[in-house]
């Protein structure tokens, strides 16, 4: 969403809140909540967001991976190079490979 990458992201997760409300299941809306709640800071709740965004769509290897990089400013290593592992191995197992991590909401 446009809100994420103007800098907005308090808007933004507003705007993904209404998005989840209408339809709980949509996995984007979860990760992209995720990776505007990482922008501010507020590493718990992004992690929340991402392993819904998880639950919701396995093979989201760029949520895996967002994930991580949470974890990891948290200082949670272990559980982070985990997260990056999955990633990975979801990567591998697709033709296209994600080059991103942290996309811009």
């Amino acid at each position: 969403m446009a809100l994420g990458s103007l800098g907005k992201y308090d808007e933004a997760i507003k705007a993904y809140d209404e998005a989840i409300r209408i339809d709980p299941e949509l996995s984007r809306a979860w990760y992209n909540k995720g990776v505007a709640l990482d922008s501010l800071g507020r590493y718990d709740e992004a992690i929340r967001a991402y392993d819904e965004a998880i639950r919701l769509d396995p093979e989201l290897a760029v949520a895996w991976g967002n994930k991580g990089l949470a974890l990891d400013s948290l200082g949670k290593y272990d559980e982070a190079a985990k997260a990056y592992y999955k990633a990975i191995r979801i990567d591998l197992k697709t033709d296209m490979p994600s080059t991103t991590v942290k996309s811009v909401p």
